[in-house]
């Protein structure tokens, strides 16, 4: 799985790096139970410093998404956090008013960018059914 981090986003780079590992687990990119790079592997592959990779490992742990083990490393666990619906909820609105917002600084109206995440969420799907999962 390639890890990319856009430098100049509003959000962190740990957090960036921690959602592209959410994803690969969605997209079945990363399977249950794979041990995980190193911390400084994973600094490396995604460009950033040791420190950050720390702290994505720290977020997907505490988050549930990965278990570490000391002397052993990093494990996808494929759980994620349980988190109340409200909660998941939120998280998801945020990320979709980031995508607004970039829109809106990129120039594109609102019907542009609802389109654009129309057809994102179809291929999602569509990729989840051809892999035969249930997307959740």
């Amino acid at each position: 799985m390639r890890i990319r981090v856009k430098r100049g986003s509003e959000r962190a780079l740990f957090r960036q790096i921690a959602d592209e590992f959410v994803l690969g687990l969605i997209r079945d990119e990363v399977r249950r139970g794979t041990r995980l790079p190193g911390v400084r592997d994973l600094a490396r592959q995604a460009g950033v410093s040791v420190s950050v990779a720390s702290a994505a490992y720290g977020a997907l742990e505490q988050e549930g998404w990965i278990r570490v083990i000391e002397k052993s490393g990093a494990f996808a666990t494929g759980k994620g956090a349980v988190l109340s619906e409200a909660a998941r909820v939120r998280r998801v609105v945020k990320r979709v008013e980031g995508a607004f917002e970039e829109g809106k600084a990129l120039g594109l109206s609102v019907k542009e960018v609802v389109r654009i995440v129309k057809a994102y969420g179809e291929e999602v799907e569509t990729s989840i059914r051809e892999k035969g999962g249930t997307g959740k």
